[in-house]
């Protein structure tokens, strides 16, 4: 069972228009009445978007498409809560960084690597985003220039609190 979001979305997305939506105690769709153009009789949907003629005639080509619809809408949430985590990690990083002295200065999305120098330090390095640190001529491993990504995670908490609370 849908939610009225979806139903009016994937509705929308057919050209049809709803005209009465009876629902649960949950606010989920138990059936919707509605018009399709061109056709001259209303219409009614079931919970899972079946198409019948109010007189129970199966009107398969009418189905509305509240599975892709609802799907599209789980596939946004998932990116966005990616993207909200990207987001959220990258602050650490560079808090991390911060808090070591270390200058960060590209982000690769796709390849998840943060570039960076580390003053006093001849060469080139880069952090993954498990905040372990590697040299980047021949991608050996360098320990003692891991970020502390669990520091400054607490350090940002720190920081929101503060501003929050004033």
């Amino acid at each position: 069972m849908y939610r009225i979001d979806v139903f009016e979305k994937a509705a929308e997305k057919c050209g049809y228009k709803l005209d009465y939506v009876k629902y649960d105690g949950n606010m989920h769709i138990l059936f919707a009445e509605g018009f399709i153009p061109n056709l001259p009789y209303k219409v009614k949907w079931d919970s899972m978007g079946s198409c019948t003629k109010l007189n129970g005639t199966h009107l398969p080509q009418f189905n509305l498409p509240v599975s892709s619809v609802y799907a599209d809408r789980m596939l946004e949430s998932i990116n966005d809560n990616i993207l909200q985590n990207y987001i959220q990690l990258k602050q650490i990083i560079e808090k991390a960084a911060e808090l070591c002295g270390y200058e960060v200065y590209v982000y690769n999305i796709p390849s998840v690597k943060i570039h960076g120098f580390i003053p006093g330090v001849e060469g080139r390095f880069y952090w993954d985003f498990n905040g372990f640190c590697y040299r980047h001529k021949d991608n050996k491993r360098m320990l003692q220039y891991d970020l502390p990504l669990q520091s400054a995670h607490e350090q940002l908490k720190l920081e929101e609190f503060k501003n929050v609370c004033g």
